[in-house]
Order: C-alpha cells, then structure tokens, then sequence
C-alpha cells in the first residue's frame, strides 16, 4: 500500500513539473514569435482538453494562466522593451481567451 503510495506522489510531481515546464516553453515562444502566438492558442486548448480527459486536472491551464497573469503585470516594461513582444502577448492572450472561453472550456 505504501509503495503505491509514493509511486502516485511521483506521478503527481512528474506531471506538475511537466505541466509547468511546458506551459513556460510555450509562453516564452509566444512572446517571441508571432505566428506561433497565433498557434499557442489552439496547442493549449488542447492540451487542456487532454488533461482534463485524462487525469480530470487543470495543472497546465493554471500554470499558463498564472504565467500569462505575471507577464501581463509587467505589460508596460514589456511594451517599453519591445513592441513585437508586446503584440505577441496581446495575440497569445486574446487567442487563449478565443479557445478557451468562446469555444466553451471554462478559463478558471
């Protein structure tokens, strides 16, 4: 019982630590390329959709909203810096929005 105790405890970790980590690759290439901005919007939606189907989470989605939550903070130091950074965090956040709220899988 104890044994499969700690190998579920290490499925969680793995699949928090996957989650996180992809949900940061994706952002930061959303930030530098603005096609695969339009893109990133439908590769999560998937992604969220495959979680919850499998493993009835939300990791991946809280993770991406939390980051895109901290970059959006920043919007204006990010705006000063670069403006081809700031419009693929625009379209990364309105593509989110379009695939997760309009096409009807709740944000939160």
């Amino acid at each position: 019982m104890r044994l499969h105790s700690v190998q579920n405890c290490s499925e969680l970790f793995e699949h928090l630590t996957v989650s996180f980590e992809l949900s940061n690759v994706i952002v930061d290439q959303s930030l530098k390329d603005q096609i695969f901005s339009r893109e990133a919007g439908r590769i999560c939606y998937t992604i969220i959709q495959a979680e919850a189907k499998q493993t009835n989470g939300n990791v991946f989605r809280r993770n991406l909203l939390n980051r895109l939550q901290q970059k959006f903070k920043a919007r204006e130091e990010t705006r000063k810096r670069s403006t081809q950074e700031w419009v693929c965090l625009v379209s990364f956040i309105c593509n989110i929005f379009d695939y997760l709220k309009v096409k009807n899988c709740l944000l939160f």
